[in-house]
């Protein structure tokens, strides 16, 4: 389970789809084992890989730079991200970002 503050990363690939789950608070304290997830997925053969962003309950700028930091690495390697199931507290923060359209698309 999750103490509260801290983010949990676990990462499962199928099929060419990669699906990141995240839960917790996605801040700067937690960005290290996202962009090392979304690093790693880069570089195995996946395709598209699926943020779901459903157990976030809060998102920062320096957790948003580093969704948008993946999702640019994961483009220059050829698969797309996408953010789904997003939590209010993302949603929210996306809005607030102009960022929903490129994260969520």
């Amino acid at each position: 389970m999750n103490s509260e503050g801290h983010l949990s990363a676990e990462a499962s690939v199928a099929d060419g789809t990669a699906r990141l789950v995240l839960s917790g608070e996605l801040d700067l304290n937690g960005v290290d084992p996202v962009t090392a997830e979304l690093e790693r997925l880069a570089a195995q053969d996946v395709t598209t890989v699926l943020v779901d962003a459903s157990g976030l309950t809060f998102l920062d700028s320096s957790g948003l730079r580093a969704l948008l930091a993946g999702r640019e690495k994961l483009k220059a390697a050829g698969a797309t991200m996408q953010v789904v199931d997003a939590s209010t507290a993302v949603t929210r923060v996306l809005d607030m970002t102009g960022t929903r359209s490129l994260l969520e698309g």
